[in-house]
C-alpha cells in the first residue's frame, strides 16, 4: 500500500455550546489547525505517484480556504444570530457542535464525494492531471494544537 498526505494550515475560530460541555472551550476562541489529507493507493499511476502533491492543493485547496479565518458555529447556537449578522466567514455545523473530530469528517466527507465525482485536475500550472480510480481519501487527520488531533476515516 502507498499513502502520501499533504499539509495545510489555516486558522479558525469557534466555541462549543452544548449544555454538557463546561470547558473553557464554550468561549470562542481561535486555533492554528494543520490539516492533514492522507490518500492511499495499492498502485502507483503512469507518473509513479499515488497523486501529484500540486494537484491536491489545486484540487482541493479552495474549499479549505474557506474555512481559513472563519468562525465555526453549531446552527443550534443560541450565538448563531449575532455571528450571522456580524461575520462574513461563517461555516455552520448542522445541529452539531465544530470540534475537531466534525471538521475532520466535513473534511473528509467532501473530499470523498469529490473524488468519487472526478478524477480530472489540473496542477499549478494548468495541466491536466487525472487521479486514479484506485486511489482513494484514507483519513483527515485535523490538529487543534501541537499536541492534539482528531481524525475521521470510513
Amino acid at each position: 500500500m502507498y499513502r502520501i498526505c499533504k499539509t495545510f494550515w489555516i486558522e479558525t475560530g469557534h466555541f462549543l455550546s452544548s449544555e454538557n460541555n463546561t470547558s473553557n472551550c464554550r468561549a470562542p476562541h481561535g486555533h492554528s489547525r494543520k490539516i492533514e489529507i492522507i490518500l492511499a493507493s495499492k498502485e502507483l499511476d503512469k507518473n509513479n505517484m499515488v497523486c501529484d502533491f500540486q494537484v491536491l492543493k489545486t484540487g482541493f485547496g479552495k474549499f479549505l480556504d474557506s474555512f481559513d479565518h472563519a468562525m465555526l458555529i453549531n446552527s443550534e447556537s443560541k450565538h448563531y444570530d449575532y455571528f450571522s449578522k456580524n461575520f462574513d466567514r461563517l461555516v455552520t455545523f448542522e445541529k452539531q457542535d465544530p470540534t475537531s473530530e466534525s471538521v475532520a469528517e466535513r473534511i473528509f466527507k467532501h473530499i470523498s464525494s469529490e473524488l468519487a465525482r472526478n478524477k480530472f485536475y489540473t496542477n499549478k500550472d494548468g495541466s491536466p492531471y487525472e487521479i486514479s480510480g484506485k486511489v482513494y481519501l484514507e483519513r483527515v487527520r485535523v490538529w487543534e494544537t501541537a499536541t492534539c488531533w482528531a481524525e475521521y476515516s470510513e
